[in-house]
C-alpha cells in the first residue's frame, strides 16, 4: 500500500474552487492563508478497514490514522476525485459510507484544515455488489438454479413443453447441460455422486440428470406434491409444497415415504441446517406458538428422516413492511443467519440467530427474490424470476459470508 503524504495547501483549494463559481464578481484578492501562521499537524492514514476493497455505495468504511479532526464536517475525505461525507469522526479514525464509484486503483485522500500536506492511501477497490450473471436476456425465462462445488451454475429454462438446462462456468461459458421431457422445474440442486436433481413444479416428479448432462431420469415418484427440496448431511431428500405433507425419500435407494404432518403448511422453500429442517412457509389454521407465516422447523431425530415437532424460527408478520410480502426463498449462512426472498421492494430480508432483521442492500436489489442459491464461497445468486422480461435476470450478490453447507454438493 502507498501511504505517501503529497504537499496540496486545503484552504487554497478550496478558494480556488469557489473562485470558479464566483467568476468576476469579486475585484479584489482576498487573503486566505497567511504564510506566517503556524501550520497544523499533517493527518496520515495508517490502515483502511475493510483493507483492500468494498462494496460501492453500501460499505461503511474506516480510515485509521493520525491527526485527523474530531469535528466530522472539518474532515475533506475523496475517493479519487469524489469527496464523500464523513459519518464520525476522532484524532485517530474516520467513518465514511463507500461513494458510487467503482474502480480497483482508487487513492484515498484525506486533509484537514491548517495542515501543509494531504495524507493518501492506494489502491483500493470499490466494486458492485450485485451484478448480472450467466448473460441471460429477458426472451429467457430461467424458472430455478443450482450451484456445484465447482460454482457452475446450472440455469432451467422454462419451455412449452420441454425445459433447458444451461450449464454456465465460472468463466462465462454457456454450454446446454439437459433438456428435460417437463415444461418447468421449480427447484434444482445438486445432489450426491454428481446429479442434478430437478423436481417437477407442483407434482409428484422428481428427475435427476447424471454428472455431465445429458438425458434425465425419473428418479422417484413422491407420496407428495412438492415444490421444494433439500438433501441433508446423510443424503436423505426432504420434499414439500402446498398443503400437501413432506416426504423423506433415500438418494440411495429412492425409498420414499410421507413424515409427520405438514398438511398445514404451504410451504415455499426448504433448507437443511444443523441437524433440522428449516421451511418458509403460510401456515392454514391458528395453533398456540406458531405464526401464521415465516420460518418454521423441525428437528431431524432419525437416519431415514423421521422429523420432531414443528416450531417457530421467525415471525415475518412481526416485521411490518414484510407482513403481507410474498414469501418466495430461503437461504441459510454459515452463521445462522436466514435469507428470505420476497416480492419486496428491497426483497431480502436477513435474521439473524437473535430474531433482528434488516434488508439486505437497501436500494440495491431489484424485486422478486424468487430464488436464493449460495456460492461456494461468498456470493449468493438470486433468480429474479418475472413475467415481466425485463425484470427476470440472475443476480450474483457479494454478502461477505459463506453459506451454511450443502449436503447435496459436498
Amino acid at each position: 500500500m502507498n501511504h505517501m503524504l503529497v504537499r496540496s495547501p486545503l484552504l487554497v483549494l478550496l478558494l480556488s474552487a469557489g473562485l470558479a463559481l464566483w467568476g468576476c464578481a469579486v475585484d479584489e484578492p482576498v487573503e486566505v492563508w497567511n504564510p506566517a501562521a503556524p501550520a497544523g499537524p499533517d493527518p496520515v492514514i495508517t490502515s483502511i478497514s475493510p483493507p483492500s476493497k468494498a462494496f460501492s455505495g453500501i460499505t461503511d468504511i474506516r480510515i485509521s490514522g493520525q491527526n485527523f479532526s474530531t469535528t466530522d464536517s472539518l474532515n475533506f475525505v475523496f475517493f479519487d476525485k469524489i469527496q464523500v461525507k464523513v459519518k464520525q469522526a476522532t484524532s485517530t479514525s474516520l467513518l465514511v459510507a463507500a461513494p458510487q464509484y467503482t474502480s480497483n486503483t482508487i487513492t484515498i485522500k484525506v486533509a484537514v484544515p491548517g495542515a501543509i500536506k494531504v495524507a493518501t492511501f492506494s489502491p483500493y477497490t470499490l466494486e458492485e455488489a450485485a451484478t448480472e450473471y450467466g448473460g441471460f436476456l429477458s426472451v429467457d425465462e430461467v424458472y430455478s438454479v443450482a450451484v456445484d462445488r465447482s460454482e457452475n451454475l446450472f440455469a432451467e429454462l422454462k419451455g412449452a413443453s420441454t425445459g433447458v438446462i444451461y450449464k454456465v462456468t465460472p468463466t462465462g461459458v454457456k454450454t446446454e447441460y439437459s433438456t428435460l421431457t417437463i415444461p418447468k422445474a421449480s427447484e434444482i440442486r445438486v445432489g450426491p455422486g454428481g446429479y442434478l436433481y430437478c423436481q417437477q413444479s407442483n407434482n409428484f416428479n422428481l428427475f435427476r440428470v447424471p454428472s455431465g448432462g445429458g438425458n434425465p431420469e425419473l428418479f422417484v415418484r413422491l407420496d407428495v406434491r412438492a415444490r421444494t427440496f433439500d438433501f441433508d448431511s446423510l443424503g436423505t431428500i426432504y420434499s414439500a409444497g402446498a398443503y400437501y405433507g413432506l416426504a423423506a425419500t433415500s438418494s440411495s435407494s429412492g425409498t420414499t415415504r410421507e413424515v409427520g404432518n405438514f398438511t398445514p403448511y404451504d410451504i415455499r422453500s426448504i433448507r437443511v441446517y444443523n441437524g433440522y429442517v428449516y421451511f418458509l412457509a403460510v401456515r392454514d389454521g391458528v395453533v398456540a406458538g406458531l405464526p401464521p407465516r415465516g420460518v418454521y422447523r423441525a428437528r431431524i431425530t432419525s437416519a431415514t428422516g423421521e422429523l420432531g415437532p414443528v416450531e417457530s424460527v421467525f415471525d415475518i408478520t412481526k416485521v411490518t413492511a414484510y407482513a403481507t410480502s410474498e414469501l418466495l426463498a430461503l437461504a441459510i449462512s454459515s452463521d445462522g443467519e436466514l435469507y428470505i426472498g420476497t416480492d419486496h421492494t428491497n426483497p431480502i430480508l436477513v435474521v439473524a440467530p437473535s430474531g433482528s432483521s434488516a434488508p439486505l442492500y437497501p436500494g440495491v436489489l431489484v424485486p422478486p427474490a424468487g430464488q436464493i442459491v449460495w456460492g461456494t464461497s461468498q456470493q449468493i445468486y438470486v433468480n429474479r424470476s418475472s413475467g415481466d422480461p425485463m425484470v427476470r435476470r440472475v443476480i450474483r450478490v457479494a454478502v461477505g459470508k459463506n453459506g451454511a453447507p450443502d449436503y447435496g454438493r459436498r
